[in-house]
């Protein structure tokens, strides 16, 4: 999954700025298209706490399963955030989710197991920890197979195994990306397009 910022924009004044700082530009390019990138990387990681729940501390900054960036150069003016892990992109477009090696998914019903949706399932409620102990078994019941628990005279259905989950798009990358540049892009470039002249100007430098 990645999302590419490229410039530059079209300005009302472009060619006036092409004229009178024309050397400037892939640098101001350059330096606008990071900001941007670090702009949208923070802005990703806080959606994605938003509708994730996040079991790990690091996991939204690890290279392996967060968000990363590509830094523009003046060469190549394209300023990259992205993510290597699989299930974000599933979340973005939406479709199913298929177990590994032709197993079964394990459906949780939360409510039998007294596990909110914003609270993560604690290790002693998963299917494995279920399993090593008498508390609950695994059965085809009423043509349901699954992790049930019998509690007085009453079974519960803990774990509803299936071979495909449908996943809803429920995280915006591409889209959050989008919105944050279109807004942002032209008052960056400006803020340091100022920044760069006014640093060659401390240098004593030529500025066309």
């Amino acid at each position: 999954m990645i999302v590419r910022v490229q410039g530059a924009k079209e300005f009302k004044n472009g060619q006036e700025i092409l004229k009178k700082f024309g050397k400037q530009i892939p640098y101001v390019s350059m330096r606008a298209l990071n900001t941007l990138g670090g702009e949208i990387r923070v802005e990703e990681i806080k959606d994605a706490e938003r509708v994730f729940t996040i079991r790990r501390k690091g996991f939204l900054t690890n290279p392996r399963t967060g968000f990363m960036r590509k830094f523009a150069s003046k060469e190549n003016l394209t300023a990259e955030v992205y993510s290597k892990f699989g299930p974000f992109e599933l979340h973005e477009s939406g479709g199913v989710r298929t177990p590994r090696r032709n197993a079964n998914l394990a459906v949780p019903k939360r409510g039998n197991l007294n596990v909110s949706h914003s609270k993560i399932i604690p290790a002693t409620k998963r299917p494995a920890a279920l399993r090593a102990t008498n508390k609950a078994f695994m059965k085809r019941i009423k043509g349901t197979f699954g992790i049930w628990k019998r509690v007085g005279d009453t079974i519960r259905l803990l774990y509803a195994f299936t071979k495909a989950a449908r996943i809803r798009s429920v995280f915006h990358f591409g889209e959050n990306a989008e919105k944050l540049v279109n807004k942002r892009y032209k008052k960056v470039f400006g803020q340091e397009l100022s920044k760069a002249i006014a640093e060659a100007k401390m240098k004593g430098w030529e500025i066309n």
